[in-house]
């Protein structure tokens, strides 16, 4: 598949669940945002919270290894591809730069 919403129109298809897409955020690698910060803007943008006001991003997943594997400069960067739950949300990030939250 060649994105979340297509993985969960196929599982919803499948007779599985599928989380409905709440928010897409584009990461913008030139301006060198960690993607920690681009996720927690994007679940932030959801709660219609501030970002201090989410858990720490620590409780779910290592973010220094998160940010390491999406350096801006990493080689195979556009085939990268991680998704793990986040404050009651699913996240998906690709190394293309997108960040998509969707309902856990």
């Amino acid at each position: 598949m060649s994105s979340f919403e297509d993985e969960a129109r196929a599982r919803r298809d499948r007779g599985g669940q599928a989380g409905t897409v709440r928010r897409r955020e584009r990461i913008e690698w030139t301006h060198r945002e960690p993607v920690c910060l681009a996720i927690q803007t994007a679940v932030a943008a959801v709660e219609d919270a501030d970002p201090i006001d989410l858990p720490p991003l620590a409780e779910y997943v290592d973010p220094d290894a998160l940010d390491r594997l999406f350096e801006r400069d990493a080689p195979g960067l556009d085939q990268r591809r991680i998704e793990f739950a986040y404050a009651g949300y699913r996240v998906l990030v690709d190394g293309r730069g997108e960040v998509v939250v969707a309902d856990g």
